[in-house]
């Protein structure tokens, strides 16, 4: 992680700038949100208008077009200083390596030197291009719309996380084993990588020596070993997932029972009613998509291939 550190220090006005460009692409598509509610309450009201929805209907589709460019300006940019901080990490690694004693390199595996060169450098990729300024924003941008639901009506804007906060404890027992899981794949990953050179690196010589049946099938265990390693830790924790992604963006099974209540006895506006249903979509897919790039990292972090 201090690697990691030192390269975003090293390149941070470009990554500063792809955190600003993330920020104004989730604040056009929060602005979007914000017309939405706004026609659908004008509709309500029996607006007849037709200019306010022309004017509104344009905006909304300039929020929806500057959101995506500005998403698209954010990832190139950082993907851009990414690749420098990615090239300039293997050529200190490969200097690095000249200035290593030979006895010392010789008795590293190739598997490892390929690991630590190859994927362990690719794994940072989505952290430093991804992570850096796009949870920054969805973080953001939920923060903004859920200060302004409280604005609106604070017992609906605290009733609209109640699904958000039962998903995020399906993904406690997820979270509880990562740690164990992270390790051993690290471990799995690293003998896979040393099975794989060492086979190939010796095949002259497991030919010669009429060897390929056994060398091959300690490449072949190390392959499948692994396969069935990341297979069971993603069937253990498919269910927790899954659950979370379903069950967090169901504000309306909360917000919808109290807020016709609310309505009902006149302590909440139609107006209000409408608005926060309509940002509570906005709030809760930003905070799901954060948590869901978090993780994907992680994933990425201890199955280097993954990130490819």
């Amino acid at each position: 992680m201090e690697l990691i550190k030192r390269y975003i220090q090293k390149n941070k006005n470009q990554y500063v700038l792809a955190v600003l460009l993330a920020i104004l692409g989730v604040t056009a598509g929060l602005a979007a949100y914000l017309l939405l509610a706004d026609i659908i309450v004008a509709l309500i009201g029996n607006e007849r208008e037709s200019s306010f929805y022309l004017y509104r209907g344009i905006a909304l589709l300039a929020c929806l077009s500057l959101k995506e460019a500005f998403a698209a300006l954010s990832t190139s940019v950082s993907h851009r200083a990414t690749f420098q901080s990615l090239k300039e990490i293997r050529e200190e690694l490969s200097a690095k390596l000249f200035r290593m004693p030979l006895g010392n390199i010789m008795n590293v595996p190739s598997g490892k030197l390929k690991n630590i060169i190859v994927d362990q450098v690719d794994s940072m990729e989505t952290t430093m291009a991804h992570i850096i300024p796009e949870m920054t924003a969805n973080i953001l941008g939920p923060i903004v719309l859920f200060t302004y639901m409280l604005i609106l009506d604070w017992r609906l804007a605290l009733v609209s996380l109640i699904p958000l906060l039962a998903g995020m404890l399906c993904m406690k027992s997820v979270m509880a084993t990562y740690g164990k899981n992270y390790q051993k794949s690290v471990e799995i990953n690293q003998g896979m990588n040393n099975a794989v050179v060492e086979y190939i690196n010796g095949i002259e010589v497991i030919k010669a020596f009429n060897q390929s049946d056994a060398s091959y099938k300690k490449y072949s265990d190390a392959v499948y070993d692994n396969a069935a390693f990341y297979y069971g830790w993603m069937k253990e924790t498919m269910l927790g997932v899954s659950a979370y992604r379903k069950i967090s963006p169901m504000s309306l099974l909360t917000i919808l029972p109290l807020g016709i209540c609310f309505s009902m006895n006149g302590s909440l506006p139609i107006t209000s009613f409408i608005t926060i249903i309509i940002l509570s979509f906005g709030t809760i897919e930003n905070i799901v998509t954060a948590t869901k790039d978090r993780k994907s990292t992680r994933l990425n972090s201890s199955h280097p291939a993954g990130s490819r």
